[in-house]
């Protein structure tokens, strides 16, 4: 069946819940209704995200389905959809059906995690194995009421002069959201580089920094504090720090997989590396609800690492440990401290949640020594990154399953800057996506991987699956905001970049990924070619 976007209706939904919009597809369609849903796992690219954007911009009916996986999923393409018929929305005129909510699960509107525009119309609860006929009859009323109320085109115009209309509409709204975000954002930097530079700020901006939206309100924020190195002696000091900072990231990453945990990106906590920060102060500038503070010292084959969590609200410790073990135990050591805060802050972790935890990254003693030990390298160095490189490949020798090892393969290479390194890190990356299709690390750079060698729509997808995975890899939103500015597709832009800043607050970059989206359209709204 060939299907147009005429008296078009779109299914938008989770992925999780395939087979029971499928059964909605066939009952729709053998009623003769034309019903178009997107299969994100099947097709990807350019030419279908264009497709989407033009059907939900042209179709009658616009069906989202909420079930309990939408409400697991914090992040997903389906909520990018959600928010482009909302937008829509606002262009119709009241008491005109358009957004139809289907509710499978006994999700309840009330507690639903939807836009606005979803809580003002009437939902359908539907079980998840038929599709009633009375539903199939009301999305064919509602077809008939917007065929009937169609008035007449006016004189000299076309439905292609309509078309080119909205097109222009929406440009201009979101030319005019880009613009006051910029400034929103002009006036936040302007207000901290004031502060830190002793200007003459209101004391109301002292006391809060323009930068905080005091995120502590809305669930629990936390800043993972670079950890401090303690070394014996000068001789083992950098090596130690080396090893500090990989104890901070992965530590930092288990957090991330806390589900209600957002967690600040190491690159906004590492402006406190070496520096004197109160409790208060933090929280001041990161909006954070908690504060994760700790020290590795590494002496021969033993590792201590002491840790507390810190609420900031009231600058109270809630808990603290201190571990000492053979450093082939550190990665039982970061689970610990994970499962601990999980714990503190009331956060349920579910059976495979708490497996992925408490995972070894290998049970290879020998393999994962080797893995410790290039993590102490400085790899920015030509001459360490080789020597990592080739104690990285006896890991994985030793232990083809790896994941970590591969991931971390990966990046290495990629840092040498070559298309023929960059060929080599895609082969690791590709195979760590297959030793583990829900490592958000290894889509990451499988997707950054792909981008070095020009691959763009498959990038895009490796992509977004990491943040599928994850939802707090600021990287990954970083990447996405700019690969779609470069591409023109502005919406998806400010989409991902409003994802960058609750997690970097405090850091330049947030504000350029506002901004890039702007500076790629011309006075006319229209973008750059």
């Amino acid at each position: 069946m060939t299907l147009s976007t005429e008296n078009a209706v779109f299914l938008s939904y989770a992925s999780q819940d395939t087979d029971a919009v499928q059964l909605m597809v066939e009952a729709l369609r053998a009623a003769g209704v034309n019903v178009w849903f997107d299969r994100l796992e099947l097709v990807g690219g350019d030419a279908w995200d264009r497709k989407i954007r033009n059907q939900i911009s042209e179709c009658s009916l616009f069906v989202p389905v909420i079930s309990s996986n939408t409400q697991a999923r914090r992040e997903g393409y389906f909520r990018l959809e959600w928010h482009l018929a909302e937008q829509r929305s606002l262009l119709i005129a009241k008491g005109q059906p358009f957004i139809v909510p289907v509710s499978l699960d006994g999700v309840r509107e009330g507690e639903a995690l939807v836009p606005d525009a979803f809580t003002a119309v009437q939902w359908t609860p539907l079980p998840r194995t038929e599709v009633p006929e009375a539903f199939v009859a009301r999305i064919q009323r509602l077809l008939a009421k917007q065929e009937t109320s169609k008035a007449p085109a006016a004189a000299g115009s076309t439905p292609q002069t309509g078309a080119r209309i909205r097109a222009r509409s929406r440009r201009s709204v979101w030319r005019a959201w880009a613009i006051g975000a910029l400034c929103a954002c002009a006036l936040a930097l302007a207000v901290k580089v004031m502060i830190g530079s002793g200007g003459d700020v209101p004391n109301t901006a002292q006391r809060t920094p323009a930068t905080s939206t005091d995120k502590a309100s809305e669930g629990n924020f936390i800043a993972v504090l670079p950890f401090v190195s303690r070394s014996a002696d000068e001789a083992t000091a950098q090596s130690n720090a080396f090893f500090t900072d990989g104890v901070h990231e992965d530590v930092l990453t288990q957090l991330s997989n806390i589900p209600d945990l957002r967690v600040i990106s190491r690159t906004s906590v590492m402006q406190y590396k070496d520096q004197t920060a109160t409790v208060p102060q933090i929280r001041a500038e990161l909006g954070v609800s908690h504060i994760l503070e700790g020290s590795v010292q590494r002496v021969g084959s033993i590792v201590r690492i002491n840790a507390q969590l810190i609420d900031a609200r009231t600058d109270s410790r809630m808990w603290a440990q201190s571990f000492e073990k053979d450093v082939t135990d550190v990665f039982a050591i970061q689970a610990e401290i994970a499962k601990a805060i999980a714990a503190e802050l009331k956060s349920v972790l579910t059976p495979e949640q708490q497996e992925r935890l408490e995972r070894a990254p290998t049970e290879n003693k020998e393999a994962l020594a080797l893995f410790i030990n290039a993590s102490a390298m400085n790899t920015f160095s030509p001459e360490q990154n080789k020597a990592a490189i080739t104690l990285l490949e006896r890991a994985i020798k030793l232990d083809p399953n790896f994941t970590k090892a591969f991931v971390r393969l990966a990046r290495l290479y990629l840092m040498r800057g070559s298309r023929e390194a960059a060929t080599v890190a895609m082969g690791y990356a590709q195979k760590a996506v297959a030793l583990d299709p829900k490592s958000a690390p290894a889509h990451h750079v499988l997707a950054t991987s792909t981008m070095a060698m020009g691959k763009l729509d498959e990038a895009r997808l490796y992509f977004q699956r990491a943040t599928e995975l994850d939802a707090n890899f600021l990287s990954a939103f970083k990447d996405l905001s700019v690969l779609e500015a470069t591409a023109g597709r502005l919406d998806l832009s400010f989409y991902w970049a409003n994802r960058v800043m609750p997690l970097a607050p405090n850091v330049s970059y947030s504000y350029y990924h506002l901004g890039v989206p702007l500076l790629t359209l011309d006075p006319g709204g229209r973008a750059n070619s």
